[in-house]
């Protein structure tokens, strides 16, 4: 979801038989495909996450840097937890909570990050079980955490 320049989805496509990019904005998936040239088995979708049809097709869903920029975090988890086959998994790389505005406007951001305990919830609320998490700081005053959920559900 949001697969940004194309690297991860690029890297990702060697791991599964078949990997898709999703972006609403055009000019992210422009930019994406750059990277994917000789990929056979990528594909891109110009569509918002939320339209997607509501139906178990994938193993794993990354959102890297994704959820601060929904307007509902409660109900990407809903979706994604959709999306997932049983015993699928959802990563989710999202900004610590913080306090600089200016990543409103400068970056688009509704949300300025997130308390881990948000996002636990909310992927508890979809019916996702928890697995690994991990933080890392940045340079940039930025802490950036990762969490791995799973689809228990049959």
């Amino acid at each position: 979801v949001g697969p940004g320049d194309g690297e991860l989805l690029a890297a990702l496509a060697g791991r599964f038989d078949r990997a898709v990019g999703v972006d609403s904005a055009s000019a992210m998936l422009d930019l994406t495909s750059g990277r994917l040239d000789g990929l056979d088995n990528v594909s891109l979708l110009h569509e918002d996450f939320l339209s997607l049809p509501a139906r178990p097709d994938y193993r794993f869903v990354l959102a890297a840097m994704v959820v601060h920029h929904q307007a509902s975090p409660q109900q990407f988890f809903r979706h994604a937890a959709r999306l997932l086959e049983a015993g699928g998994v959802l990563t989710v790389v999202e900004l610590c909570r913080h306090d600089h505005e200016w990543a409103k406007t400068a970056c688009g951001d509704i949300w300025l990050g997130f308390e881990p305990e948000e996002l636990e919830t909310w992927a508890a609320n979809a019916g996702l079980a928890a697995g690994e998490t991990q933080y890392l700081a940045q340079k940039n005053g930025f802490r950036i955490q990762i969490h791995t959920f799973s689809n228990a559900q049959p």
